[in-house]
């Protein structure tokens, strides 16, 4: 069973396009035996248009992964984008 530990809203513009920047930098083979540390969700107008499973603590399994065009793809989860996560959190 999953379990919500926080929520966070990003609402500074610079911070948000830094972090889709980031989903989207390189492409990355998905790895779908590494399960997932948490979830991004993008809204417009209240509702969900994307969500974006991320896996930032395994070496080898760092990810984000989601699904575009009815098909999962995953990019690579940086050193960068795992610190700005960190900073979101906090």
């Amino acid at each position: 069973m999953d379990t919500v530990v926080s929520v966070k809203i990003i609402r500074d513009k610079q911070q948000m396009n830094e972090l889709v920047e980031l989903i989207s930098a390189s492409s990355n083979e998905a790895n779908f035996q590494c399960g997932q540390d948490g979830s991004l969700y993008f809204f417009k107008f209240n509702k969900v248009i994307q969500r974006i499973d991320f896996n930032m603590h395994q070496p080898g399994c760092m990810q984000f992964l989601f699904s575009k065009d009815g098909k999962y793809t995953a990019t690579k989860l940086s050193s960068e984008a795992k610190q700005l996560l960190i900073a979101i959190r906090k």
